[in-house]
Protein backbone atom coordinates (compact mmCIF):
# COMPACT_ATOMS: atom_id res chain seq x y z
CA UNK A 1 0.00 0.00 0.00
CA UNK A 2 2.61 2.54 0.28
CA UNK A 3 4.55 1.70 -2.24
CA UNK A 4 1.22 2.27 -4.32
CA UNK A 5 0.48 5.33 -2.37
CA UNK A 6 4.52 6.74 -3.58
CA UNK A 7 3.82 5.86 -6.91
CA UNK A 8 0.06 7.39 -6.92
CA UNK A 9 1.93 10.57 -5.59
CA UNK A 10 5.08 10.65 -7.87
CA UNK A 11 2.35 10.29 -10.99
CA UNK A 12 -0.22 13.23 -9.59
CA UNK A 13 2.93 15.59 -9.27
CA UNK A 14 4.44 14.16 -12.83
CA UNK A 15 0.42 15.09 -14.17
CA UNK A 16 0.62 18.60 -12.60
CA UNK A 17 4.42 19.62 -13.76
CA UNK A 18 3.18 18.19 -17.54
CA UNK A 19 0.22 20.61 -17.64
CA UNK A 20 2.49 23.20 -15.93
CA UNK A 21 4.43 23.35 -18.78
CA UNK A 22 2.05 23.01 -21.19
CA UNK A 23 0.30 25.93 -19.82
CA UNK A 24 3.53 27.87 -20.07
CA UNK A 25 4.21 27.37 -23.56
CA UNK A 26 0.55 27.78 -24.80
CA UNK A 27 1.25 31.86 -22.83
CA UNK A 28 4.52 32.15 -24.50
CA UNK A 29 3.31 30.84 -28.09
CA UNK A 30 0.02 32.94 -27.67
CA UNK A 31 2.37 36.49 -26.70
CA UNK A 32 5.02 35.59 -29.91
CA UNK A 33 2.14 34.98 -32.03
CA UNK A 34 0.33 38.24 -31.13
CA UNK A 35 4.04 40.21 -31.26
CA UNK A 36 4.63 38.09 -34.87
CA UNK A 37 0.99 39.26 -35.82
CA UNK A 38 1.40 43.10 -35.15
CA UNK A 39 4.76 44.43 -37.08
CA UNK A 40 3.24 42.95 -40.13
CA UNK A 41 -0.20 45.31 -39.95
CA UNK A 42 1.74 48.37 -39.34
CA UNK A 43 3.92 47.42 -42.11
CA UNK A 44 1.17 46.40 -44.20
CA UNK A 45 -1.03 49.54 -43.55
CA UNK A 46 2.01 51.82 -44.19
CA UNK A 47 2.11 49.75 -47.69
CA UNK A 48 -1.41 50.02 -48.58
CA UNK A 49 -1.25 53.72 -47.94
CA UNK A 50 1.56 53.66 -50.10
CA UNK A 51 0.63 51.84 -52.81
CA UNK A 52 -3.01 53.52 -52.83
CA UNK A 53 -1.49 57.39 -53.71
CA UNK A 54 0.96 55.54 -55.96
CA UNK A 55 -1.86 54.32 -58.04
CA UNK A 56 -4.01 57.23 -57.84
CA UNK A 57 -1.00 59.43 -58.60
CA UNK A 58 -0.61 57.32 -62.23
CA UNK A 59 -3.65 56.83 -62.89
CA UNK A 60 -4.05 60.88 -62.77
CA UNK A 61 -2.20 61.53 -65.01
CA UNK A 62 -2.75 63.76 -67.98
CA UNK A 63 -5.68 65.04 -66.08
CA UNK A 64 -6.55 68.38 -64.14
CA UNK A 65 -6.62 67.47 -60.52
CA UNK A 66 -7.00 70.65 -58.91
CA UNK A 67 -10.69 71.40 -58.47
CA UNK A 68 -12.58 72.01 -55.78
CA UNK A 69 -10.63 74.60 -53.66
CA UNK A 70 -11.91 77.66 -55.22
CA UNK A 71 -9.08 78.37 -58.07
CA UNK A 72 -9.96 79.77 -61.55
CA UNK A 73 -6.83 78.21 -63.01
CA UNK A 74 -4.41 75.46 -62.21
CA UNK A 75 -1.48 77.56 -62.48
CA UNK A 76 -0.86 77.61 -58.31
CA UNK A 77 -2.74 74.15 -58.55
CA UNK A 78 -0.54 71.49 -57.04
CA UNK A 79 -1.55 71.76 -53.78
CA UNK A 80 -4.93 71.43 -54.30
CA UNK A 81 -4.46 68.26 -56.75
CA UNK A 82 -1.79 66.50 -54.55
CA UNK A 83 -5.35 67.07 -51.78
CA UNK A 84 -7.44 65.48 -54.60
CA UNK A 85 -4.77 62.55 -54.92
CA UNK A 86 -4.94 61.78 -51.25
CA UNK A 87 -8.63 61.98 -50.60
CA UNK A 88 -9.12 59.51 -53.68
CA UNK A 89 -6.85 57.28 -51.77
CA UNK A 90 -8.93 57.20 -49.13
CA UNK A 91 -6.66 59.11 -46.81
CA UNK A 92 -7.99 61.69 -44.30
CA UNK A 93 -7.21 65.20 -44.98
CA UNK A 94 -9.48 68.20 -45.99
CA UNK A 95 -7.16 69.22 -48.19
CA UNK A 96 -5.88 72.81 -49.51
CA UNK A 97 -5.13 75.37 -52.37
CA UNK A 98 -1.84 76.11 -50.13
CA UNK A 99 1.14 73.93 -50.10
CA UNK A 100 1.61 75.07 -46.45
CA UNK A 101 -1.80 74.12 -44.83
CA UNK A 102 -1.79 70.52 -46.67
CA UNK A 103 1.96 69.87 -45.06
CA UNK A 104 0.04 71.45 -41.90
CA UNK A 105 -2.58 68.75 -41.90
CA UNK A 106 -0.22 66.33 -42.55
CA UNK A 107 1.61 66.52 -39.68
CA UNK A 108 -1.36 67.29 -37.47
CA UNK A 109 -3.21 64.38 -38.78
CA UNK A 110 -4.42 61.15 -37.70
CA UNK A 111 -1.39 59.31 -39.13
CA UNK A 112 2.41 60.07 -38.35
CA UNK A 113 3.88 61.26 -40.93
CA UNK A 114 8.01 61.14 -41.15
CA UNK A 115 9.46 64.64 -42.98
CA UNK A 116 12.78 63.62 -44.58
CA UNK A 117 15.10 66.36 -45.69
CA UNK A 118 16.73 66.07 -49.15
CA UNK A 119 17.98 69.31 -49.79
CA UNK A 120 18.88 72.15 -47.41
CA UNK A 121 20.75 74.49 -50.14
CA UNK A 122 20.75 77.17 -53.01
CA UNK A 123 21.73 75.43 -55.69
CA UNK A 124 19.86 74.42 -58.41
CA UNK A 125 18.86 70.77 -58.38
CA UNK A 126 17.81 68.06 -56.46
CA UNK A 127 20.70 65.20 -55.44
CA UNK A 128 18.73 62.41 -57.30
CA UNK A 129 20.95 59.61 -55.51
CA UNK A 130 20.22 61.08 -51.91
CA UNK A 131 16.71 60.82 -52.93
CA UNK A 132 16.62 58.13 -54.23
CA UNK A 133 17.61 56.66 -51.25
CA UNK A 134 15.71 58.41 -48.66
CA UNK A 135 12.19 58.11 -50.82
CA UNK A 136 10.12 55.24 -51.36
CA UNK A 137 7.44 55.22 -54.39
CA UNK A 138 4.54 56.61 -53.06
CA UNK A 139 5.70 59.23 -50.46
CA UNK A 140 5.16 62.91 -50.98
CA UNK A 141 7.36 65.58 -51.84
CA UNK A 142 7.43 69.25 -50.86
CA UNK A 143 9.86 71.90 -52.09
CA UNK A 144 9.47 75.46 -50.46
CA UNK A 145 11.96 78.89 -51.17
CA UNK A 146 12.26 79.26 -47.42
CA UNK A 147 12.03 76.83 -44.44
CA UNK A 148 8.45 74.89 -44.52
CA UNK A 149 7.49 76.32 -41.34
CA UNK A 150 7.63 79.87 -42.86
CA UNK A 151 4.44 81.45 -45.04
CA UNK A 152 5.52 79.67 -48.47
CA UNK A 153 3.10 81.15 -50.71
CA UNK A 154 2.07 80.35 -54.51
CA UNK A 155 5.06 79.76 -56.43
CA UNK A 156 7.10 80.16 -53.34
CA UNK A 157 7.07 76.08 -52.81
CA UNK A 158 5.11 73.13 -54.67
CA UNK A 159 4.55 69.47 -53.90
CA UNK A 160 3.86 66.13 -55.54
CA UNK A 161 4.22 62.34 -55.39
CA UNK A 162 7.55 60.54 -55.48
CA UNK A 163 7.28 58.16 -58.96
CA UNK A 164 10.60 56.23 -58.00
CA UNK A 165 14.00 55.99 -60.04
CA UNK A 166 14.28 60.46 -59.47
CA UNK A 167 10.85 60.86 -61.02
CA UNK A 168 7.78 62.67 -59.05
CA UNK A 169 4.23 62.93 -60.24
CA UNK A 170 3.14 66.88 -60.07
CA UNK A 171 0.93 69.37 -60.80
CA UNK A 172 2.48 71.56 -64.33
CA UNK A 173 2.34 75.21 -63.49
CA UNK A 174 1.78 75.91 -67.37
CA UNK A 175 -1.46 74.22 -68.12
CA UNK A 176 -2.87 72.42 -64.55
CA UNK A 177 -1.87 68.95 -66.20
CA UNK A 178 -1.02 66.46 -63.36
CA UNK A 179 2.14 65.16 -65.03
CA UNK A 180 4.72 62.30 -64.49
CA UNK A 181 8.80 63.67 -65.28
CA UNK A 182 12.28 64.02 -63.40
CA UNK A 183 12.50 65.97 -60.27
CA UNK A 184 14.09 68.56 -61.41
CA UNK A 185 11.39 69.48 -63.86
CA UNK A 186 9.63 70.51 -60.31
CA UNK A 187 11.41 71.30 -57.54
CA UNK A 188 15.23 72.27 -58.86
CA UNK A 189 15.35 75.46 -57.94
CA UNK A 190 13.73 74.83 -54.34
CA UNK A 191 16.21 75.68 -51.38
CA UNK A 192 14.27 73.32 -49.15
CA UNK A 193 13.03 70.12 -50.36
CA UNK A 194 11.44 67.23 -47.92
CA UNK A 195 9.93 64.01 -48.45
CA UNK A 196 6.89 62.79 -46.23
CA UNK A 197 6.43 59.50 -45.64
CA UNK A 198 3.02 57.98 -44.08
CA UNK A 199 3.78 55.85 -40.79
CA UNK A 200 1.17 54.31 -38.69
CA UNK A 201 -2.18 55.65 -37.48
CA UNK A 202 -1.81 57.88 -34.32
CA UNK A 203 -3.20 56.18 -31.05
CA UNK A 204 -4.86 58.52 -28.54
CA UNK A 205 -2.62 60.49 -26.61
CA UNK A 206 -0.73 61.32 -29.56
CA UNK A 207 -3.39 63.48 -31.15
CA UNK A 208 -3.83 65.33 -27.73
Amino acid sequence: MKAQSININVAFEFCRQAALGLLTMTVLYGQAAAIANASPDVSSSIKLKEERVLGVAQAALGKKMWFGYGLRTGKSGCAAALSNVLKQAGLPYKGSAMVISVRRQLLAGPISVSEIAVKNSPEYGVDQVKLNQVAKPGDLIFGYTQPPEKTNMGPDAHCGVFAGAGQVYANDWTDGIWKRDVVDRFFAWYKYVYVVRFLNPKSEADRT
